[in-house]
């Protein structure tokens, strides 16, 4: 291999003749330097737009080891004019009739010269094979990932770009092939370097935990450049503005729409960003004023499913395993979690672990390069380039490449990613920074334990024992004795069970129930009736902590286990039920303080937890993270065994700690349980960040959502209700709201209170 011709796109496009400018300077040029310096008789041109060259030569770039061969923009306009039509049909292997003319052209500049390698970065080139018949044709873009953290890499394909990709080709393959052991841990390593890069240089904790507080789900899409022809020949949608409207008409309100624009220019105008607030409330624009870079790969490990046409963020995405929906047909649509715009949503609310390690890991270890590994190694790359065209005299080239081994891809993921770039472009930012501690803490654990009740469970209670003062009425209802005082006979024998333990192990629900039949004198099958009561209400009124759910799901891809430790009274199989009911499956094992008879609270669990641990993984403690909500229990006592821990505030701990918090916790001391109820779902709904940080200058934060969650919504569902029971008190049959501030109210009346037969107002009483 003697030569080669690199093609840089000559003709204008998104009416910039410097648009490949950067491409040349930062790409091209440093790769054929490094040709150039470890094969010194290696013939190199380039064909460029003439208008690149000149900047070239104004910015002193020295450009003197290769010959330019200059294209203008007249030239081109000779042959056609609209640049964006002819590059997506030749995208699209439509409308053959200008390869002639392009043909003729490049004949003309080349002069004779015949390389034996042209590499062409992201064009539709297909007039060059009929040009250079005997040539190999490569074509460069960039591959999986290109943004510091991550490596920068790049594709070498014989076959195309995009949908005419090997990596689709091949696409089947890829994503049958199993990876190997080696294999599935330098994808490990390479998840737990970048996820610890991004969570300590990310600016957007506060913003993401905002938005989870108010959406079941997230879904991020990232839009690219209308009028380029790498969206505009893979989507299936005009314009990001329909693509945009297209998820939203298919996305529950309950779903966040959040959109990113390219940071090479801003794709909505403001009647239309102000027509897609008017009309989706989930909606929203990602305001990037402060001119964050790459905003997409902070926000992905944190959302819920991704979005886009033929982005790089599909990789991330596969990378954070989170389902990903295609727009269009590109080198990217394997990644997929489902065509059907319905399916994906579902999965996106159901928190949907998508798994395309084989397509991705394979498709790098096949397909990609890295720069700073092998293109910019001028002896590497050399050899490379020239293994192909060996391969293409013998017929060969449109095989499957040889994959990479282990070794090969630890050094270009792991060791040459760029961590060291991501904390350099930070530094402005760095006032804006909220550091992950727990993301970094998962990245460097080997095993994660979580607490169960307020770390991955919650109730609407403010505090545990005021369960007991919710079911009173059923236990009373049963006993037929509305004098029954059950909160006090409850919570009086699990005191009296516990102080004969002195705290060395745990009770069980069976031993207070035996003690609250000694102190009220119920019969057992009455005692048995009511202790059901409680187990029913503690498997109905649980639910989800749904931010550190997504965590635990989130750790299965940093750690090799996950266990849950928790000091309760409940037995392991209403443990387990809890579990399911709440989502957490595929953990090792479930140390329950009950069914052990040791204890979080005096550290005897710990030691048979860490015996289990290093009978499986074989580590020392000193690799394993604990999470869980109580300083003492899942803090100084774990620390006690060396264990690694990270504890974050109850939700109802910070909301005491709020403005609205310290008022309304005013009114909860007064004993009522709806104002435990009140609190308790204002708590988890706003204030269950696993971090402490707690804005305590203002009450509602400016934020209109949380303003009618907290104050609007609850005094209008009271009136709601104080007026239906009024209604069916008095037998009233007509009930009339007056404008135009009952309008309102109606509204919230007929939700809840409108018949099937669509009247607003119940039959009277009999």
């Amino acid at each position: 291999m003697k030569s080669i011709l690199y093609y840089l796109e000559p003709a204008s496009e998104m009416n910039d003749s410097l648009f490949r400018f950067a491409t040349i300077k930062s790409i091209l040029l440093p790769q054929a330097k490094n040709l150039k310096e470890a094969k010194n008789d290696l013939i190199i041109k380039f064909i460029v737009n003439k208008n690149i060259f000149n900047r070239l030569q104004s910015a002193n770039i020295d450009v003197s080891d290769f010959e330019f061969i200059l294209i203008s923009d007249l030239e081109i306009n000779n042959i056609y004019q609209d640049r964006l039509s002819v590059s997506i049909n030749w995208t699209l292997g439509k409308d053959k009739t200008l390869n002639d003319n392009m043909s003729n052209l490049i004949l003309k500049k080349t002069q004779g010269f015949i390389p034996d390698i042209i590499i062409a970065y992201e064009s539709p080139i297909p007039f060059l094979k009929s040009t250079f018949p005997n040539t190999l044709i490569l074509n460069e873009m960039f591959g999986a990932f290109s943004r510091a953290p991550f490596p920068s890499l790049a594709t070498i394909d014989p076959r195309g770009i995009f949908m005419n990709s090997s990596q689709i080709f091949f696409a089947d393959k890829l994503n049958l092939e199993t990876l190997t052991n080696d294999e599935k841990e330098v994808l490990f390593r390479f998840r737990r370097v970048m996820m610890k890069a991004i969570a300590q240089h990310s600016p957007f904790k506060s913003f993401i935990d905002d938005l989870h507080s108010k959406f079941d789900a997230i879904l991020l899409v990232a839009c690219q450049i209308d009028g380029y022809f790498a969206h505009d020949a893979c989507s299936f949608h005009k314009t990001q503005f329909d693509m945009i409207e297209y998820i939203l008409k298919n996305t529950p309100q309950n779903v966040c729409v959040l959109a990113t624009e390219h940071g090479y220019k801003k794709q909505f105008t403001s009647e239309q960003i102000q027509h897609l607030r008017n009309n989706y409330p989930n909606f929203l624009l990602f305001d990037n004023t402060k001119n964050y870079p790459d905003v997409s790969q902070f926000l992905i490990p944190y959302v819920d499913g991704v979005a886009s046409v033929s982005s790089s963020v599909a990789y991330q995405a596969a990378l954070w395993r989170k389902p990903y929906f295609s727009f269009g047909n590109s080198h990217v649509s394997p990644f997929a979690y489902s065509s059907k715009i319905d399916n994906f949503i579902a999965g996106i609310l159901q928190l949907y672990d998508s798994n395309k390690d084989n397509f991705l890991y394979n498709s790098m270890a096949y397909f990609n390069f890295g720069y700073k590994t092998h293109i910019f190694n001028g002896n590497k790359y050399y050899n490379i380039l020239c293994l192909m065209h060996k391969a293409y005299l013998d017929g060969t080239i449109l095989n499957l490449p040889k994959k990479k081994n282990v070794e090969e891809m630890q050094i270009m993921l792991v060791e040459h990613s760029r961590v060291w770039l991501l904390k350099q472009t930070m530094k402005d930012f760095s006032k804006d920074i909220s550091i992950d501690h727990l993301r970094i803490g998962m990245s460097e654990n080997i095993v994660i334990s979580f607490d169960l009740f307020d770390t991955l469970a919650e109730r609407d209670f403010c505090e545990p024992h005021e369960l007991f003062l919710f079911i009173e009425p059923k236990v009373q209802e049963f006993l037929k004795n509305k004098n029954f005082k059950f909160h006090y006979f409850r919570r009086q024998a699990e005191a009296d069970i516990r102080r004969q333990t002195y705290g060395e192990f745990e009770v069980t629900l069976e031993q207070i129930y035996e003690k609250m039949a000694e102190i009220t004198g119920l019969k057992n099958k009455e005692i048995e009736v009511i202790k059901n009561i409680e187990i029913n209400a503690e498997l109905s009124l649980v639910q989800p902590k749904k931010k550190m759910i997504r965590e635990y799901n989130f750790s299965k891809f940093l750690s090799k286990g996950q266990f849950i430790i928790t000091d309760t009274y409940l037995s392991q199989a209403t443990i387990h039920s809890i579990l399911a009911k709440i989502g957490v499956t595929n953990y090792n094992e479930v140390f329950v303080s009950s069914e052990t008879k040791m204890r979080k609270h005096n550290g005897s669990i710990f030691p048979k937890f860490l015996h289990k641990v290093n009978t499986i993984y074989k580590i020392d403690p000193e690799r394993v993270l604990h999470v869980g909500d109580n300083e003492y229990a899942d803090g100084k006592m774990a620390k006690k065994y060396g264990i690694n821990v990270y504890i974050f505030p109850k939700a109802i701990d910070n909301y005491k700690r709020s403005l609205v918090g310290g008022i309304m916790m005013s009114v909860h001391n007064q004993g009522a349980i709806s104002s435990s109820l009140i609190n308790g779902i204002f708590a988890n709904k706003f204030y269950s960040a696993c971090w402490n940080k707690i804005n305590k200058d203002s009450f509602f934060f400016a934020d209109p959502y949380i303003y009618g969650y907290q104050v609007i919504g609850p005094l209008i569902l009271g009136f709601a209700q104080w007026l239906h029971r009024r209604v069916c008190f008095h037998g009233l049959t007509d009930l009339y709201f007056l404008s135009r501030d009952g309008w309102i109210l109606k509204k919230a009346y007929d939700h809840f209170y409108k018949n099937i037969d669509g009247t607003s107002l119940p039959p009277p009483p009999p």
